[in-house]
């Protein structure tokens, strides 16, 4: 990168070398965010931008600012390239909002939507920059509120958004703004892409090569080609005419994937090899079907208000339109303050704020009557063109405004865009509404998301943000108030997935106890705030904040800093919030000594007569965690209304939870952690029983096979498990874990683990539509015993070596939540069944919310049985069962290894050596085989609860975790626990599922906190990954028989793979992350690994030897580790003591004094191996 001259910082605050924004160039439509180098310039796709070599000095600063005057005949040349930005980010939402009005396939009213769509830009452009903020920022088609499906669209844009002039004329926006944090914002925006996956599958399933080389081609031009300058023709007032290298390839990034993606079907069109008939779905893929419209429509035409009629409102339209403003000013608001700072302009006052809101929502008003049928909100993207081009003059940006107008009112534009081929749409809206996806993740980068208050209200939103809308509009009439007018009303409020998750997140954020830190709401102010005594604000003393309540237009700090206080701060060009790297701030791994302890270690002992009560907190931690899994494999295999098949399956799995945390803490890892069921399963679970052969038969049809249909199925699920589970062995026994890693990283780990909860919605309405007051209770009492009582401490008995025995205080909700809520929503439920409240006619609904059903089963079921291997006969195995096991199985060893390291820490043991880590490893993958063999139908990972159970109740004793799964094996032999755990109403098991499983989706979404979300490199990677994770799996599994290969087996691979969304999710991010361009600390690999790994170079002599023996003390296989380190041959194998690397290191530097005594080869010295980035791997 060429020298950058810094005597001259026109972005600068004080002395301050970065620009701290709160909008950006997050990908399409992003918000928020913008990477900035130290040197004040935004990047776009890590962009370096620099100017040319003459002009060093002038690269950083804007060729011409706002109140400056281009040449005449140079304003068409710099609005063009801002016109062809606003061109790609609008092109999409036409064609979606056709869809929606019933005119999907008449390309006239396409056309004139599309003319629509480029007049209100234009006329909205010009009234913002001339009496709006008055700053050169582009306004573009609002996706927030297209996405709401109804009737009277103009009607009621129109009212909502006259309810955005009134907040901005009255300058409520700060005053609402105190109430909503970026746990609000995060699902608002996110869960619009997340709810119009069928906006991507629609569309491309007309040619899925066309739309996945639409999508290719928009990520290559913006990622890779995106780094490329082109020489182009310029002109600067020092210089004049002149060529210049501009990132041409960025600003058209979408219009030259839309040209790819439109020529590539031209070609088919015309070599034939797309079908004529309208019945197939390729055939929308040709280039010709809509020619006609050209021809037919005029050339020119000026829209004008109510020229499809009177609008016309609905209560219902207005309520789900609100959300979709307040989405909309948040967004607005950053793009502001991101536009001044980049266009070197002061930051903007107040009554520029409120009147640029007002601006915004009287161009939303003109939209409505004009049947635009979307808003116009301001365009992150034109930001980032300002740096590039260099050029924030008003004047250029009025006449973006006129080109769009004349855009608008030339029909003919509309009408060829109509040509544009379905699939390519498709294709352009994996990237863009993914984008959105992603753009919403990042705002959780001001969050402490290792905050289990955070990761339970963001996964209880996302989960019910999807799950509730899904139910609700899969069967409209589902809501019944006996008011038509109340149905529409609810109906569309909770059919929308931004206004539903909004306002849950809104709530719980606003009621569940929280420091403003650990809420991100002091971090996200900060972005807009600063401390004017410390600075000096140029221009008039108006621009003080006073009617603006919690925005403070002062210069913005904050920022990452290139200097001694920030570190993290990268090469010029990349850029890092320092409250991103606050929130990630850990120490790196240290000395036993520096760890805090315990009140029981390790290898400490308590009293014998402790270790049941001990115990039985791990296990009813463990409990609570794997109650549902049995009750979701079960409604798979045909068994939902077998509950003795239920109650064994659910002995079963206390049984396996038992043997595998005895294996783990005797022979495994050898830390304190219960392993339970793992959920990563559960998802090729259901992709394999949705194939044909494994589709529950009808009550009346025959079976050709004497076995019961669940039966059949479990033998399914248990041979490739065991097969599956194999291959997790082999990745322990042969330490090939550390090398899997280096291609795995946040960004795979994110969409792996978040994708599962994100697929398993209907486990959540599927039952809590039997009652959905029942479920609702019981997932509110989760939060309300886990989030506000869980803070209280309740007096214990306990004792101590120090006390002997006493009375203590002990978070005895936290720990107990899950039980205690299914408890009560148990005792709810009974209450009902005895006062007649529920039906005894097993056909309706709240039928399964009777407490009497299965009480039979209880009766009949023996006191004690011993699971024992083939009980259900001899496993099969198929190809296409497998793969997705093993898929499940590389998930399932990524989140165990965390929890390695976290369990360590967390027990004031050092971090596990290599040899340790792939014990364990493979200790889980033998426990899984177990599984297999007795039938469980699932396999066993660690518990990332009971890890965190250790930091409440202080005892990390090995002995203790031991009992605790003596008592797990013997809650599984006692069959009369599991038939009374049968007696669960279903709508309680839908409300436990709504926490467990939405806290998956908070675990995934908070691996994001290592990665750099300010660069929209990552933004790309994540918005594809998540959109194609949900929306192939979607349309394979709506309809299978899509898959026709020609072979069986193929196709039943396939569908289990691509039915599967964390398969695709993960697979999918893990090439995008390993092929695109992108540093190590952009994608957080450097933080992760840091994280991971410790160092020990600086440690003293005495101190290694400390934390040798402290290694050897933990880790060491019990009796027989002595022995094992005589024997040179040992130290090849990973999951050994003696285990040194594969590269042996000669006897003299290995085979030091220690490790003739008996103790542990230093296994954190550098000298004697180096250990891969992740410390669970050696030199291979």
């Amino acid at each position: 990168m060429t020298e950058i001259d810094n005597s001259e910082k026109p972005f600068l605050c004080d002395r301050d070398q970065s620009v701290h924004m709160a909008g950006g160039a997050s990908g399409e439509n992003g918000r928020w965010k913008a990477p900035v180098s130290r040197d004040g310039e935004v990047q776009i796709s890590g962009l370096e931008n620099t100017a040319e070599e003459g002009v060093k000095q002038d690269q950083h600063k804007v060729i011409y600012t706002v109140e400056d005057v281009p040449p005449i005949y140079m304003w068409p040349v710099y609005a063009l390239q801002q016109t062809l930005l606003c061109v790609s980010g609008t092109i999409s939402v036409p064609f979606l909002i056709s869809t929606y009005v019933c005119a999907g396939h008449l390309p006239e009213v396409r056309a004139q939507l599309l003319s629509i769509a480029l007049f209100m830009c234009g006329v909205s452009t010009l009234l913002q920059t001339t009496i709006g903020v008055r700053l050169p920022i582009i306004q573009d088609a609002d996706e927030e509120r297209w996405m709401i499906r109804m009737r009277e669209i103009g009607g009621s844009l129109m009212v909502a958004s006259l309810t955005q002039v009134v907040l901005g004329c009255t300058g409520m926006v700060g005053v609402l703004l105190r109430f909503i944090g970026p746990l609000t914002i995060c699902p608002a925006i996110a869960l619009i892409g997340l709810g119009f996956t069928s906006a991507v599958y629609n569309y491309a399933e007309k040619h899925w090569g066309a739309a996945m080389l639409t999508s290719a081609v928009v990520l290559v031009f913006s990622m890779w080609l995106g780094r490329k300058q082109v020489p182009v023709p310029s002109w600067s007032r020092e210089r004049g005419c002149h060529t210049t290298r501009f990132p041409v390839f960025v600003v058209v990034s979408v219009l030259l994937g839309v040209a790819f993606g439109w020529f590539f079907c031209l070609i088919l069109t015309v070599s034939g090899a797309l079908p004529n008939n309208s019945t197939e779905p390729a055939y929308w893929a040709r280039t010709d079907v809509n020619v006609h419209v050209i021809g037919q429509v005029p050339w020119f035409q000026i829209p004008y208000p109510f020229q499809f009629g009177m609008p016309t409102v609905s209560v219902a339209g207005f309520f789900g339109m609100f959300m979709a403003i307040v989405s909309s000013v948040l967004e607005s608001i950053g793009d502001y303050y991101g536009t001044a700072r980049v266009a070197e302009a002061p930051p903007p006052p107040p009554h520029a704020i409120n009147r640029g809101i007002a601006i915004e929502g009287i161009c939303s008003v003109i939209s409505g009557m004009v049947g635009a049928g979307h808003a116009t909100t301001s365009y992150s993207n034109s930001l980032a063109a300002i740096s590039v081009t260099r050029v924030a003059s008003r004047r250029v940006f009025q006449t973006t405004g006129v080109i769009m107008l004349v855009m608008g009112v030339l029909t003919k534009v509309g009408a060829i865009m109509t040509l544009i081929p379905e699939p390519v749409i498709g294709g352009l809206n994996a990237v863009l509404l993914g984008t959105l996806i992603a753009v919403g993740f990042s705002t959780l980068s001001y969050v402490d998301m290792t905050s289990p208050r955070n990761v339970t209200v963001v996964g209880v939103t996302f989960m019910l943000g999807l799950a509730v809308p899904q139910w609700i509009n899969s069967a409209p009439n589902r809501i019944s108030t006996g008011n038509e007018m109340a149905d529409q009303i609810i109906t569309v409020c909770l059919g929308t997935p931004m206004f539903f998750g909004g306002v849950l997140g809104a709530i719980l954020d606003n009621i569940v106890p929280g420091t403003p830190e650990e809420r991100g709401i002091s971090k996200l102010q900060r972005t807009m705030t600063s401390d004017s005594s410390k600075k000096e604000l140029s221009g008039p003393d108006n621009f003080i904040p006073g009617d603006l309540p919690t925005i403070d237009p002062t210069c913005l700090t904050g920022g990452g800093k290139g200097s001694k206080e920030n570190d993290t701060a990268r090469r010029p060009g990349e850029y890092e919030y320092d409250w991103f790297v606050e929130v990630l701030e850990d120490k790196d791994d240290v000395t036993v000594d520096e760890i805090k302890t315990v009140i029981y270690g390790v290898n400490d002992l308590p009293p014998v007569y402790m270790w049941p009560i001990y115990g039985l907190q791990q296990a009813f931690m463990c409990v609570s965690g794997a109650l549902s899994v049995p009750f979701i494999i079960s409604s798979y295999i045909c068994a939902d209304q077998l509950p003795e098949v239920r109650a064994q399956l659910l002995n079963i799995t206390f049984f396996m939870c038992g043997v595998a945390t005895l294996l783990q803490t005797t022979f495994g890892i050898r830390l304190p952690i219960v392993q339970g069921a793992s959920y990563a399963f559960l998802p090729p679970i259901v992709a394999m029983m949705q194939l044909e052969r494994w589709r529950c038969p009808a009550p009346d049809q025959v079976q050709p096979d004497d076995d019961e249909p669940w039966v059949i199925r479990i033998r399914e699920i248990q041979g490739n498990l065991l097969l599956a589970s194999l291959t997790q062995v082999l990745l322990g026994c042969t330490g090939v874990v550390g090398l899997l890693l280096r291609f795995i990283g946040p960004v795979t780990i994110a969409p792996t683990i978040a994708l599962i909860g994100m697929g398993f919605t209907s486990a959540v309405t599927d039952y809590a539509q039997y009652h959905w007051g029942v479920s609702g209770l019981t997932a509110g009492l989760v939060l309300v015993f886990s989030l506000w009582l869980g803070r209280l401490q309740v007096p214990v008995p306990s004792w101590s070596k120090e006390q002997g025995c006493h009375t203590t205080r002990f978070p005895i909700f936290i720990v107990i939540s899950v039980l205690l809520a299914v408890g009560f929503g148990w005792l709810f439920c009974f209450i009902l069944t005895s006062a007649d409240a529920l039906p005894t006619n097993s056909t309706e609904l709240e039928y399964r919310a009777r407490t009497d059903i299965n009480i039979h089963v209880v009766n009949q079921a023996p006191w004690f049985q011993f699971p024992y291997p083939f009980q259900f006969g001899i496993p099969t195995v198929s190809l296409a069962g497998f793969f997705g096991m093993f898929m499940a199985t590389l998930s399932s060893v990524l989140e165990s290894m965390g929890d390695y390291y976290a369990a360590a820490r967390v027990s004031g043991a050092p971090p596990p050596p290599p040899h340790a880590v792939n014990r364990g490893i493979a200790i889980e993958g033998f426990s899984s085989v177990i599984s297999g063999l007795v039938g469980a139908g699932h396999a066993t990972t660690s518990y990332s609860g009971n890890v965190a159970a250790i930091a409440v109740t202080q005892v990390a004793s090995r002995p203790v975790f031991q009992v605790a799964g003596l008592i797990l094996v013997l809650l599984g032999v006692l069959t009369k626990v599991g038939a009374i755990m049968t007696l669960i109403p279903e709508p309680v098991i839908g409300g436990l599922n709504a926490v467990l499983l939405g806290t998956l989706i908070a675990v995934g979404i908070a691996t994001l906190s290592y990665v750099d979300m300010t660069s929209p490199r990552n933004v790309t990677v994540l918005g594809v990954t998540f959109m194609l994770g949900l929306a192939i799996p979607q349309w394979v599994n709506a309809a299978p028989g899509r898959i026709s290969t020609g072979s069986d087996k193929a196709d039943q691979i396939l569908l289990v793979l691509l039915g599967t969304p964390m398969f695709v999710g993960g697979i999918l991010g893990a090439v995008l992350d390993n092929i695109s361009p992108g540093t190590p600390e952009e994608r957080g690999i450097t933080k992760w690994q840091q994280k991971m790994t410790s160092d020990s170079t600086e440690m003293s002599e005495d101190k290694k030897k400390e934390k040798d023996r402290a290694v050897s003390d933990i880790y060491d296989l019990p009796l027989i580790s002595g022995w094992l380190r005589r024997w040179r041959c040992c130290s090849f194998v990973p999951f050994l003591p003696s285990f040194n690397g594969f590269r042996a290191p000669k006897p003299k530097r290995s085979r030091n004094k220690s490790a003739r005594n008996g103790t542990a080869v230093n296994a954190y010295d550098n000298t004697s191996y180096q250990p891969d980035a992740y410390g669970n791997s050696t030199r291979f």
